[in-house]
């Protein structure tokens, strides 16, 4: 996964979002939901069940959040949610045999 393509789309999102451009944070948050899924897959491939379902309560609020189009609390989430998952799946890529 390109992690420096995920953390520019996050920092465009969270920027839409704190800058109440409604449209086009739903748009950039909708477009992250099934990167973050991936991402959450990947970690509890990984070993690390605990870990994956700590990020999938922060992802259900991210989507709680995301449907009553609360924009402070998806930026919030994002905020909280996006370096840390990165940083698990960066960690989980490098304990991977393939690199």
């Amino acid at each position: 996964m390109d992690t420096v393509k995920l953390r520019t789309d996050i920092e465009h999102a969270t920027e839409c979002l704190y800058q109440n451009r409604g449209q086009d944070g739903l748009e950039a948050v909708r477009n992250l939901l099934p990167q973050f899924q991936e991402m959450i897959q990947a970690i509890y491939a990984g070993a690390d069940s605990a870990r994956a379902l700590e990020f999938l309560e922060v992802l259900k609020t991210l989507i709680e959040n995301y449907q009553a189009q609360d924009m402070l609390g998806m930026a919030d989430c994002l905020k909280g949610l996006a370096e840390e998952m990165i940083l698990c799946l960066e960690a989980e890529e490098n304990q991977s045999p393939e690199k």
